[in-house]
């Protein structure tokens, strides 16, 4: 485990944040690891008071090394010793480890009012209801999960995915432990940010759930880091899966001029989202030396992806706040909600 400050020192301050590498240390990864916390706060380790939250939303940025976390430490609770104190964090009954909470997006300032936020939208246009079969791609930690613990009945059921191993384990041993019609399965993707020496590929994914059996789909912050032929996939295996009356909530970037413009110009993200690379017709990604660290799509290609698959929009696109265009956004991301056959909920 290793601490840096300015000069190699950490300079810990009581109401200081400092970033810390755990695992072993190896000159690319501090590297990298420099590089990346230069481009976000300036030429220092050591971070001057901020939010956790904001702190680890940037985090959501970094490409993980293989064992390697990159992760915000409360210094008042680490101290100077070596092992430096890893807090946890309780949402309803359960402590959840930070490093693994900060890898969901967010952090713990956030944490609590994202969830609340993610519920609330996913109430007000898909509904929840108490026997629905749940799907939701990119679970993390649970920070869905666990508060649809309260609204699914015994009869309701839930499976999240997800490519980070720690995180499955988690929710398996703590979430699964207490109610059993929840599920989590790890998929070894390989994958840019998250899981760099993963096995297999998204495309060789096959959700384990039986045709039509499914009434939402749930994929926050999943679209907005994969590639066309991925997100293709996905759509094909949500048609597969969903219910006739079934549902989609995807988070994505949509795109066009005056969206980029205003992007440009207001940045309100940590991940200063401008999308200035065009990758192929109808999508762009923010750094080319980390393409999928945040991708794009316009209106048309998302269209496309979805009418291919066999999926139909249920409404128009909900407007995200992340590009500072709509004065009336109505989440973070903007959202494709999908069906299989048009209706009116």
């Amino acid at each position: 485990m290793a601490q840096f400050g300015q000069g190699g020192k950490p300079t810990i301050g009581a109401a200081q944040w400092v970033v810390v590498v755990h695992g072993p240390i190896s000159e690319d990864t501090l590297g990298h690891s420099r590089v990346k916390t230069e481009a976000l706060w300036g030429a220092t380790d050591v971070v001057e008071p901020q939010p956790l939250g904001i702190i680890g939303a940037m985090l959501r940025c970094l490409e993980y090394a293989q064992g390697q976390h990159i992760v915000p430490v409360d210094a008042r609770n680490a101290g100077l010793s070596k092992d430096v104190r890893m807090d946890t964090h309780r949402f309803h009954e359960f402590d959840i480890p930070i490093d693994l909470l900060n890898m969901t997006g967010g952090g713990v300032e956030t944490f609590d009012a994202i969830a609340d936020a993610h519920i609330s939208n996913l109430k007000k246009f898909i509904g929840i209801s108490p026997d629905q079969s749940i799907l939701e791609i990119g679970c993390g930690i649970g920070r869905d999960a666990i508060p649809l613990t309260k609204l699914l009945s015994e009869n309701g059921k839930y499976l999240g995915v997800d490519i980070i191993k720690p995180s499955i384990d988690f929710c398996n041993k703590n979430i699964k432990a207490r109610y059993k019609n929840f599920d989590f399965i790890h998929y070894d993707v390989a994958d840019q940010l998250h899981n760099p020496n993963g096995t297999i590929k998204t495309v060789d994914i096959k959700l384990p759930v039986s045709d039509q059996s499914i009434d939402r789909i749930i994929a926050w912050s999943v679209f907005t880091h994969l590639y066309e032929n991925d997100i293709r996939h996905y759509l094909n295996e949500f048609r597969r899966v969903l219910k006739s009356d079934g549902l989609t909530y995807v988070t994505v970037f949509i795109v066009d001029d005056v969206i980029l413009d205003s992007a440009r110009r207001t940045n309100l993200t940590p991940f200063n989202l401008t999308f200035e690379h065009l990758l192929a017709e109808g999508c762009f990604i923010n750094d080319p030396a980390f393409p999928l660290g945040a991708i794009a799509y316009t209106r048309d290609a998302l269209l496309a992806m979805i009418k291919d698959a066999g999926l139909e929009l249920n409404r128009d696109f909900l407007r995200g706040a992340w590009s500072g265009f709509f004065s009336e956004p109505e989440d973070g991301q903007d959202v494709i909600i999908l069906n299989t056959h048009r209706h009116n909920i």
